[in-house]
């Protein structure tokens, strides 16, 4: 029968909450060193709400619903709890990957604390040893599946086509009521980039993860892929001026010295006015 003892997934709860954020503890002293902040504080908050709030209720149900089962309870269990832990990935997405683990931990240490001094039988936990590697393995694959394809995940997909040859800021302005309705290519809408750096269209700013593509065209309509090494991303958001909301993005562009450093630095550079001459230059001084 199922053993519905409350103070045990308590006790689980907690051990699982503090084991984690033990490891967020190890992990932030060894990044951040004599810089420590205590990133495990948030770590802790967020993991014992999880495991209080949903980890328990899941367990619970657990118990409910294996209450009648003999040999198999142990692994229909095991498959309950893991399900509702993986499940997580398709609304957190990476922070997911934590809840897996924690219910993972959770079952074993509701198990232990259920069974107490009490040692299965040697052909029974090799049994259930076993099925339950397999389960983690499937639950991996299946978490790598869902961070993969990410089913419920926006992405901006907004395709900006730039006169050729054009370098430096770019400045795009969404939700501008006259401006005509975007093409659409692939899926992605697309935003022409006018001579002077400015883009004017009546979609609103995209959400989600930034899923964009940006392209050379010139007279001739011929396009000609950016690589996103030559992109480095501005400022966004939205200005008033107290009658309506206007909403923009920023970005620059180049077509020579791409890489990390214009990536991180190349907006702010071309804002104070430097050329990407200047901008190399600066790059090869700070390697």
């Amino acid at each position: 029968m199922g053993d519905f003892r409350f103070g045990n997934k308590v006790m689980a709860a907690l051990i699982c909450t503090f084991l984690l954020g033990f490891f967020f503890f190890l992990l932030d002293l060894i990044n951040r060193g004599d810089e420590f902040f205590g990133i495990f504080i948030i770590a802790l908050f967020y993991a014992g709400i999880g495991n209080f709030l949903y980890g328990i209720p899941v367990s619970l149900v657990s118990d409910f619903l294996t209450r009648k089962l003999r040999k198999s309870r142990f692994i229909a269990a095991a498959f309950i709890h893991l399900f509702f832990g993986s499940i997580t990935i398709v609304f957190v997405e990476e922070l997911g990957i934590f809840s897996a683990i924690c219910s993972l931990i959770f079952f074993l240490l509701d198990e232990g604390l259920k069974n107490g001094r009490r040692l299965p039988k040697k052909k029974s936990a090799y049994s259930n040893g076993a099925l339950l590697i397999v389960l983690i393995a499937i639950f991996t694959l299946v978490d790598g599946i869902l961070l993969e394809v990410r089913p419920f995940q926006q992405n901006t997909n907004q395709y900006y086509e730039i006169p050729q040859g054009y370098v430096g800021n770019i400045h795009v302005s969404y939700n501008v009521e006259n401006a005509p309705e975007p093409r659409e290519i692939d899926g992605f809408h697309v935003i022409e980039v006018e001579e002077n750096g400015m883009a004017l269209t009546s979609i609103p700013p995209g959400e989600g993860l930034i899923n964009d593509q940006y392209v050379y065209v010139d007279t001739n309509g011929k396009r000609e892929i950016i690589s996103d090494r030559c992109i480095s991303l501005g400022p966004s958001g939205s200005t008033s001026d107290g009658v309506k909301e206007v909403h923009f993005s920023t970005f620059a562009v180049t077509n020579k010295g791409c890489g990390e450093f214009f990536m991180t630095h190349g907006y702010s550079y071309f804002e104070e006015g430097k050329t990407i001459e200047e901008i190399m230059q600066y790059e090869d001084e700070a390697n």
